[in-house]
């Protein structure tokens, strides 16, 4: 009985030695990161980041923790070596930190500090990240925004000439006052036909109204394609609900597919403006970049950091030519008129070349 008392008490005592042993060299082994997370734009911590410790060789998870009120955080890790961090929020960027954290014999505690979100993104919007255009990945563009601009801006376009021109009258109705039964009517029954509108009426201001709608498209983050499809469809609503006339073919394609080509010109060229500021182009480029392509200075002024990202031209050739001259005395005397008609007029005359066939990239 002695015998298995003493034995007893042996195995109690090597169990006990073991298990302090076990726990001495894990505590040994073990290591804490300990640091801060920081907002640059407040220079103060933020509160509820979650950190992330991973084995910079395996990838795999080594622990985690939640900042507390001041920023700080401390994770506990299993054994020395090398980790990365990375620091998350909704609001934020992810942000890593600056290299791999080694946890060695001489230093199993190391202090690292991540600064977060240099831009500030909660100060836009706190409840989530901002999802700001890429335009190489097409994260952040949006469908839905052009959809809703195109017929408010032909709602105002029709607004407008309804104030300028309240009496213009073709076929016995007045051309602006237009309703939802003109519209239906337009559609369901009104032959399409071919207006006779002036030269400059249907070759110049149709495509440029046409170029409105590609530019709310184009400068939402959508492509070449798809800006045209609804260009295409703006020209369809103002021919059959922005006038009360029959609905006119060659408006339609001066509007839907001329527009195309003059808003992606108007596009690059805006583009191209914005691009020469760097990240941030200062006053007088916006302003001219607005002046050449109006929807995508709307867009960049409404929508602000959402649709800041110029898009990139990657550096294509260009060549642009800017003539100004005037003319005197130009005589016209042979038209059957009684005396000679003598006129002075001014001129202005503008050219871009933009890239080169089949040059990579554009």
């Amino acid at each position: 009985m002695k015998h298995r008392k003493i034995t007893f008490k042996a195995i109690i005592v090597m169990l006990f030695a073991g298990g302090l042993i076990t726990v001495s060299s894990g505590a040994f082994a073990q290591g804490s990161i300990t640091g801060s997370v920081s907002d640059l734009s407040s220079n103060g911590g933020i509160q509820g980041a979650i950190i992330t410790v991973r084995d910079a060789s395996t990838g795999m998870l080594a622990g985690t923790d939640t900042t507390d009120a001041l920023g700080n955080y401390s994770v506990d890790v299993p054994s020395r070596g090398n980790y990365i961090l990375l620091a998350s929020k909704l609001g934020y960027d992810d942000m890593p930190a600056p290299d791999v954290i080694e946890l060695s014999d001489v230093t199993p505690n190391r202090t690292v500090n991540i600064a977060m979100g240099e831009k500030g993104w909660l100060k836009y919007k706190p409840e989530g990240p901002t999802r700001t255009l890429n335009w190489d990945t097409g994260a952040g563009k949006s469908y839905l925004i052009p959809a809703l601009e195109i017929p408010a801006f032909i709602l105002a376009l029709n607004g407008v000439a309804r104030l300028v021109y309240p009496n213009e009258r073709e076929g016995g109705k007045k051309v602006y006052s237009s309703t939802p039964s003109t519209f239906a009517n337009n559609v369901a029954h009104e032959p399409w036909g071919f207006d006779q509108d002036p030269f400059n009426t249907n070759q110049f201001n149709h495509p440029y109204q046409g170029s409105m709608y590609y530019g709310f498209a184009r400068s939402a983050g959508l492509g070449f394609w798809e800006s045209s499809a609804y260009t295409f469809a703006g020209s369809f609503l103002w021919e059959t609900g922005g006038e009360t006339t029959a609905p006119s073919i060659n408006d339609q394609i001066a509007s839907g597919i001329a527009g195309v080509f003059f808003g992606e010109a108007l596009f690059r060229m805006a583009s191209l403006m914005l691009e020469g500021g760097g990240e941030k182009p200062g006053f007088w480029r916006e302003l001219g970049a607005t002046v050449i392509s109006p929807p995508t200075g709307f867009n960049r002024l409404v929508f602000g950091e959402r649709f800041a990202p110029v898009f990139p031209s990657h550096d294509p050739a260009t060549f642009w030519r800017l003539r100004f001259g005037a003319f005197f005395n130009d005589h016209l005397n042979d038209q059957g008129e009684l005396s000679p008609v003598g006129k002075t007029q001014a001129t202005a005359d503008f050219s871009m070349d933009y890239g080169l066939p089949r040059e990579a990239g554009l």
